[in-house]
């Protein structure tokens, strides 16, 4: 993916109301289950780079494996095909047990013997506008624009330190090719995006380039990523 999903489209499971014959309010609930297991520990930039030959090191380090379960809820309203607006709400409850081990040895030896906390995942308030226009020289050439613009992670205004607002904004657009080939730029964390993606039915390909803030104002510690994906249909 080039950005996080648009706020647009995580409306899941939905239920679809037609308001009248140009509008559609979509609403969905998805419950979830997560494992998910962490590796903690501090190095240095030499010394990561001597994880790359001996990723084993990284056994000794502090283990947490982490389980629970959780609601994601969406709702979506659509006009005419054309504009649609959107609100998510990611992890809206999920509570969570987190168990700490000294070490993997400790957790594959004895899953038993670590020490566990009741946790509840921080939810994900984000609000998006899609809007897909229509241009006759677009259709002649089979292409498709569709225009972005997202807010994303709204609770975090209301945290003890927070991000700069301008970090949470993303905006971008993609230009579909014969349904084929699109071409996507944007702005993620007030760093540029761009990549591109092609779809062929059985598979897909994207490769992507975005920056991160690390931080908590624009350029204070970007770093810059690149993703590669493919998806396989059946």
């Amino acid at each position: 993916m080039l950005f996080p999903k648009s706020s647009c489209s995580q409306a899941v499971t939905p239920i679809a109301s037609p308001l009248s014959d140009r509008q559609t309010l979509d609403v969905g609930v998805m419950p979830k289950g997560f494992i998910r297991s962490t590796v903690e520990d501090n190095k240095s930039l030499s010394e990561v780079v001597d994880l790359a030959s001996d990723p084993t090191a990284l056994l000794a380090s502090p283990f947490t494996m982490t389980s629970g379960i959780g609601l994601d809820l969406g709702a979506t309203w659509s006009f005419d095909g054309m504009l649609s607006v959107g609100l998510v709400a990611r992890d809206a409850y999920s509570p969570a047990m987190v168990t700490t081990y000294a070490d993997f040895s400790a957790f594959s030896g004895s899953p038993g013997s670590g020490t566990s906390a009741y946790a509840v995942v921080p939810a994900d308030l984000s609000i998006g506008v899609a809007y897909k226009p229509s241009f006759a020289l677009l259709d002649r050439l089979g292409a498709d624009l569709l225009v972005l613009l997202d807010y994303a992670d709204i609770l975090d205004l209301f945290s003890i330190i927070p991000r700069n607002p301008i970090l949470n904004v993303r905006a971008g657009v993609e230009l579909t090719l014969l349904e084929i080939l699109s071409l996507r730029a944007g702005i993620k964390d007030a760093l540029p995006t761009a990549g591109f993606g092609i779809d062929l039915s059985a598979f897909t390909f994207s490769l992507a380039m975005y920056g991160k803030e690390l931080g908590l104002d624009p350029g204070a510690r970007p770093v810059f990523n690149l993703l590669v994906a493919f998806d396989f249909r059946y």
